[in-house]
């Protein structure tokens, strides 16, 4: 941070083991030289990695891995604005009822063309963006939470472009959760689970869904697919190849709206559609 803003600062190739958060609150460019394979930020079990704290600070080009927190945020928190780009987020742990495995987004924020793997939280095990932030062009898979195994919108915040796949919800949205608000458009979601509802996706309160492939994903209860539950809305959707005892594809419980949407060769005991 001892660089004036505008500055870009290069970190070079290799390890580095933390035993504090690397806290950025300057408007820098923090860049690894050779890219996220090439430099790797350990937070080693005991600490998160990086805090941004400036809406014109840039991370980008690192493997951040290993970082944990009884907080929020185990690998990355983003507050009030900044943005994570061209990282490899992967096995990050965010506290007990906290959110963001991988990364949080308290306020606002943009992670683009991130891999985010194998984090885990209790809400939100790869990303969750509170009352703001954008997701976009990202891959998020093998992350684990009770609510929003991918990602979760909580009272905002947009996922657009993404791969969203292989992540499990022990209780409500394998792939991603939208509180309640949020968007989430344009993302392929397929191959997640939940042990209760929402394989794919579980709007609860609100949210919207639009233009996204939702496919193969699995629900042991409700919504394969996707669950809607007091509100939330999918449209212009190609639902298929879902799977759950009660609505395959898409279950509405006590509100939700499911418009102009293509639903097909979903499964289920009760309402395979």
């Amino acid at each position: 941070n001892a660089a004036p803003a505008g500055r870009v600062v290069v970190v070079a190739d290799g390890t580095y083991t933390l035993s504090s958060p690397v806290s950025i609150t300057n408007g820098i460019i923090v860049q690894g030289f050779n890219g996220a394979a090439s430099t790797i930020v350990n937070g080693n079990g005991v600490t998160r990695c990086f805090k941004i704290s400036h809406s014109n600070a840039v991370v980008t080009g690192f493997t951040i891995r290993n970082g944990s927190t009884t907080a929020n945020g185990g690998g990355v928190w983003i507050d009030r604005g900044g943005t994570l780009q061209n990282c490899t987020v992967s096995g990050n742990s965010a506290g007990n009822n906290r959110g963001g495995g991988g990364v949080y987004c308290s306020s606002g924020g943009v992670v683009r063309a991130c891999t985010i793997s194998g984090n885990t939280a209790t809400y939100g095990g790869g990303v969750q963006c509170d009352v703001a932030g954008t997701v976009s062009n990202c891959t998020i898979s093998g992350n684990t939470a009770s609510f929003g195994g991918g990602i979760r919108l909580k009272s905002g915040g947009d996922a657009v472009n993404c791969l969203v796949n292989g992540n499990t919800a022990l209780a409500g949205g394998g792939g991603i959760q939208l509180f309640a608000a949020g968007t989430v458009q344009g993302c392929a979601i397929y191959g997640n689970s939940s042990s209760n509802a929402g394989g794919g996706v579980y709007c609860y309160q609100g949210g919207v869904v639009k233009d996204s492939a939702i496919y193969n994903n699995r629900a042991t209860q409700y919504g394969g697919g996707a669950q809607c539950e007091l509100g939330g809305t999918v449209s212009n959707c190609t639902v298929s190849g879902n799977q759950a005892p009660y609505g395959g594809g898409v279950r509405c419980k006590d509100g939700g709206s499911v418009l102009r949407c293509v639903i097909t060769n979903n499964e289920a005991r009760y309402g395979g559609g």
